[in-house]
């Protein structure tokens, strides 16, 4: 990390440690951020306690965001997005547009929203406080497609809990409960169902999943808390990088860990078969070996459920 992000660092920490008013701090540090991530616009927003009906995002601050981008960003953006929704998935490395395992330049963010408003760019960081609870994001937009750079990237995970505290507004939003509401393509099954309320009931429930349905299909699924339900949407589904479904089988497998041996156990096929569903998975992704897979999986926050348990065929933590 370069000197000049340390110094950022002890410099937000001085910030977040005035007695200024929360607003005024989430100001002083969108602007000390710009002097070294060299931004076009950025704001803070946060998720204010147990609201009711739709998840909405308030700002704290706001440094060159228009109206109907800043917007977009508190409400659509954080029910839609999708490399949104993959952030809240998992608590890896954040995600510029360019490191979405999917176009996401193609998106309704970056098409309708972002690159009207001249942006070419960007990056949100999805904020926790110190006890792991998500409490707001930071939005980041460049016009310079060579930013952010890994070295800025760096300096958002360090800046993630710090910021989560600022931006933590109260007690958590009370506990999900076991309902679903109206799904706006397609009813869910019973069985998608059923898992969806027992990933709920471990606090294990991402924003969106994979799920191969009994009848072996393979379905992009939603789940949104709204007032006191999960309002599950259930559409077909298309696996990331072009890979096929046993792959995508593989390699959330793979990134879990587990060894061709074992991956040719729990699937039911031959090590063999395996073996080359592994090869195939790294020429399809341009990785040179499982490992690169491993990670580029688990910092896309790919998670797949199967009806046999829906513990199983999660890449990296939810």
């Amino acid at each position: 990390m370069r000197s000049a992000h340390v110094d950022l660092l002890a410099e937000v920490g001085a910030i977040l440690g005035s007695a200024a008013p929360r607003a005024d701090r989430a100001v002083e540090v969108l602007a000390q951020l710009r002097t070294v991530v060299p931004y076009a616009a950025a704001s803070i927003t946060a998720l204010p306690p147990a609201p009711a009906g739709r998840i909405e995002h308030t700002t704290l601050a706001n440094d060159g965001y228009s109206g109907p981008v800043e917007e977009h960003l508190n409400d659509r953006f954080v029910h839609q997005d999708p490399v949104y929704l993959l952030m809240r998935s998992r608590y890896g490395p954040p995600l510029r547009w360019r490191d979405a395992p999917f176009s996401y330049r193609d998106t309704f963010s970056v098409r309708e929203v972002f690159v009207p408003a001249g942006f070419d760019e960007g990056v949100t960081v999805c904020l926790h406080n110190r006890g792991g609870r998500y409490t707001g994001s930071l939005h980041v937009s460049v016009d310079d497609h060579r930013r952010p750079t890994d070295e800025d990237l760096e300096l958002l995970v360090y800046l993630r809990r710090m910021l989560g505290t600022l931006a933590d507004l109260g007690p958590a939003p009370p506990p999900m409960v076991t309902g679903t509401g109206p799904a706006s393509l397609s009813p869910p099954s019973a069985e998608l169902v059923r898992h969806v309320r027992a990933l709920a009931a471990r606090s294990a429930l991402p924003p969106w999943f994979f799920w191969r349905s009994p009848g072996g299909d393979l379905r992009m699924v939603t789940a949104e808390r709204v007032g006191s339900e999960i309002q599950v949407t259930e559409r077909a589904g298309t696996p990331p990088y072009g890979l096929s479904l046993r792959e995508l089988e593989v390699l959330v497998l793979v990134a879990n860990g587990q060894t061709n041996t074992r991956i040719a156990h729990t699937l039911r096929i031959s090590p063999k078969t395996v073996a080359k569903h592994v090869e195939n998975i790294l020429s399809k992704m341009d990785v040179r070996s499982r490992t690169e897979a491993a990670v580029r999986a688990a910092r896309s926050g790919l998670v797949l459920i199967s009806p046999a348990a829906p513990s199983s065929g999660v890449c990296g933590p939810c």
